[in-house]
């Protein structure tokens, strides 16, 4: 049997100090988006390979979690002694302020591009990518995308500014799937409906939007078909990295099952309720995500009532 070709997963793997906003403290916890990504992918993907700039201590401070089966760390550059270390506070209105511990110099050597990716990685099924647009990175993107199997880039909050318009208007075409948050939409488009915000990101070049909304679930856009998902009933213990293993998740399920974006946004939420159920990357079994999956229901957006 042929081996699947691996999904890779373009981010950064941090170490963080969680700061919660009822003062309680968790320090050293094995994150970042790649990490959260790369864990929810692999609920439904047999071979994730995380590309990132780490320290020389990556698999103690993972806890050996890269070491597992479903991943393969031939993505992994070692740059430093120490992985990536962050600061994360959280504001009782939902907000938060991430700063690195170790200070900007350290954090700029272990940034990665596909220039990185090594040949045994290539060619893809698919890439999760966690950034801005820096017109240099997606440039690297464009040289290879015949490489790189189905694209999701997930904005990273800086990017999501009015004055970053121009770029996705050049980037969007590029990619598969295109993952912001609501906050990260107003901080696009104002204070506007959600679906203003999925009608602009269609018209400027995107196939598919996935707009992630927290406890009120995620809609998934493209011409023709909108779906809602209403994400499973689940304890939240720690809402750090449920995005990001959200994407992940939808980009695996995409992968295994192209073209069924109601399966996608099942598997996504699952993958999503893993992780907020728990203090770190979730590498649950998969029976639990199913279950989760099963829970998930999907309303089309004619239906769906949106505040």
């Amino acid at each position: 049997m042929t081996e699947p070709r691996p999904l890779l997963v373009l981010s950064r793997i941090i170490i963080d100090d969680l700061h919660f906003a009822d003062g309680s403290v968790r320090a050293d916890i094995p994150g970042g988006a790649g990490l959260h990504a790369a864990a929810g992918a692999a609920l439904w993907w047999p071979r994730v390979a995380p590309l990132a700039g780490v320290g020389s201590d990556v698999h103690d401070v993972t806890h050996g979690m890269l070491l597992g089966e479903r991943f393969t760390t031939d993505g992994l550059q070692v740059r430093d002694p120490h992985c990536v270390k962050s600061k994360l506070t959280y504001f009782p209105n939902g907000e938060r302020t991430e700063s690195s511990l170790l200070g900007a110099d350290h954090f700029a050597r272990l940034e990665t591009s596909t220039a990185d990716i090594p040949p045994s990685l290539l060619p893809a099924s698919g890439i999760y990518i966690f950034r801005d647009t820096d017109e240099a990175f997606w440039q690297g993107v464009a040289r290879i995308r015949a490489s790189l199997g189905t694209i999701l880039w997930e904005l990273h909050a800086d990017a999501a500014t009015q004055d970053h318009m121009p770029a996705l208007h050049v980037i969007l075409p590029m990619v598969d799937v295109f993952s912001i948050n609501l906050s990260e939409g107003r901080r696009l488009f104002g204070d506007v409906r959600p679906e203003f915000m999925l009608d602009t990101l269609l018209a400027a070049g995107a196939r598919l939007v996935l707009l992630r909304m927290g406890a009120r679930g995620a809609i998934a856009a493209r011409p023709g078909q909108r779906l809602h998902a209403l994400p499973p009933p689940c304890d939240v213990i720690d809402e750090t990295g449920g995005g990001n293993s959200f994407c992940g998740g939808f980009l695996a399920s995409l992968c295994a099952a192209p073209g069924d974006i109601g399966l996608a946004l099942r598997r996504a939420s699952a993958s999503a309720a893993c992780t907020i159920g728990q203090i770190g990357p979730a590498l649950g079994d998969r029976q639990h995500a199913t279950a989760f999956a099963e829970a998930t229901r999907i309303v089309r957006m004619s239906q769906a009532a949106m505040a």
